[in-house]
């Protein structure tokens, strides 16, 4: 099955330059389709003919972001160790705190394909 997710300009060329393999997203509806092995498209947000097609590689579910931060190795989101809360509350401005405990969120592992 073959998804499509739009990013920030910033992570979408941390996944171009291979500096980021993970991505993390609330397991909304949309999300929960999302099987190994699926392709993701991720479009750049300033310029959406842009992109970058991946393979899903692994999907992991937590019950927070603090929760998944905590979990996984961060170089992996393309984030250094003393960005952790500058990451943390930019997730905060895209995703209430409401949504965050009701659905849980994904930390989805892939690879480039392009």
């Amino acid at each position: 099955m073959v998804h499509t997710m739009r990013l920030q300009e910033k992570y979408f060329d941390l996944i171009r330059l291979n500096r980021k393999i993970i991505e993390v997203r609330l397991n909304d509806t949309k999300r929960k389709s999302l099987s190994i092995n699926d392709i993701i498209i991720f479009f750049k947000m300033s310029n959406h003919s842009e992109s970058i097609k991946v393979s899903v590689d692994k999907i992991t579910k937590f019950s927070s972001f603090k929760c998944l931060l905590s979990q996984i190795d961060i170089k992996d989101l393309g984030i250094s160790k003393k960005d952790k809360n500058v990451f943390l509350q930019e997730l905060s401005s895209i995703y209430s705190s409401a949504d965050e405990k009701q659905l849980g969120v994904l930390g989805i592992k892939f690879h480039i394909l392009d």
